[in-house]
């Protein structure tokens, strides 16, 4: 990956709350399957590529927007006779509020991706990502804040497509979804302790069977190896950024002992931290 922008971090506040975005912008070359703790944006500039995510394959083309949720393993692979790919990429950490457990615009409506998304050459969508994208690049006086200020508009308009795209207004459906949103959220706050789910279907006041049935067919894996994936990513993210110990690490993603965790880590990756 040759970088053209170098990673940007930074903390904007959105609907109330501090929340996490990384920005990078590069191109080229194609990625082996991995997956992040965080929604991952990408905003294609130039040429085109296959994301394969989940149980989908999908092209994307220049002027694409996609969405990427939390733990879904996917890689990028070529499209066409191009080979090669522009893009800039946004890494929205969404778990700041889901650690709060408090009601929010953007948490609910983002929540409501659990699958890849795509939004297709929306002019208004592409003129702010490409001025952030400008900014960034000639890092001009005052440039952060008109970067956070870019992104929080950004977001806001992602969130009016997810809602136009989820149609909330069918009160069965919305319902349904409700309930997935809190699967997720409930796994992103409580997997560093105890996390089942029969305390979730408790909490929800739902049959746990049916919850099982609801999760497997939402996420095309069970509950414990949603809770697996989710614990396995936040211990890469430690181990890769941060100086935490590994056994401070096995405390923070839910294991009792440093052989619980590495276990768990060799059964998950093949390999040990």
């Amino acid at each position: 990956m040759n970088i053209i922008i170098d990673n940007l971090e930074m903390n904007a506040v959105i609907d109330g709350f501090s929340v996490g975005i990384t920005i990078s912008d590069g191109t080229g070359s194609f990625t082996g399957i991995h997956f992040h703790p965080f929604f991952e944006i990408h905003f294609i500039l130039a040429g085109q590529y296959k994301i394969n995510a989940g149980n989908r394959i999908m092209t994307v083309y220049a002027g694409d927007v996609i969405i990427m949720p939390p733990e879904m393993p996917h890689n990028i692979t070529p499209a066409g006779n191009a080979g090669v790919y522009d893009r800039t990429a946004f890494w929205f950490d969404t778990g700041k509020i889901a650690k709060k457990q408090k009601t929010s615009f953007i948490l609910d409506t983002f929540f409501n991706v659990h699958d890849i998304a795509l939004i297709s050459k929306d002019a208004e969508l592409i003129n702010m990502i490409s001025a952030v994208r400008t900014e960034t690049e000639n890092k001009k006086p005052s440039y952060i804040e008109f970067v956070k200020n870019g992104l929080i508009n950004i977001i806001i308009l992602l969130c009016r497509h997810i809602n136009e795209a989820y149609d909330q207004t069918q009160s069965g459906q919305y319902s349904r979804k409700n309930i997935i949103l809190s699967i997720k959220s409930y796994i992103n706050a409580n997997y560093s302790g105890e996390c089942t789910l029969k305390k979730l279907s408790e909490e929800l006041n739902i049959c746990e069977r049916y919850l099982y049935r609801l999760v497997c067919k939402s996420y095309s894996r069970n509950f414990r190896q949603l809770l697996l994936e989710t614990r396995m990513s936040k211990a890469n993210y430690l181990i890769e950024d941060s100086d935490m110990s590994f056994r401070e690490i096995a405390a923070k993603t839910g294991y009792s002992s440093v052989n619980a965790f590495y276990n768990a880590y060799g059964k998950f990756y093949k390999m040990t931290p």
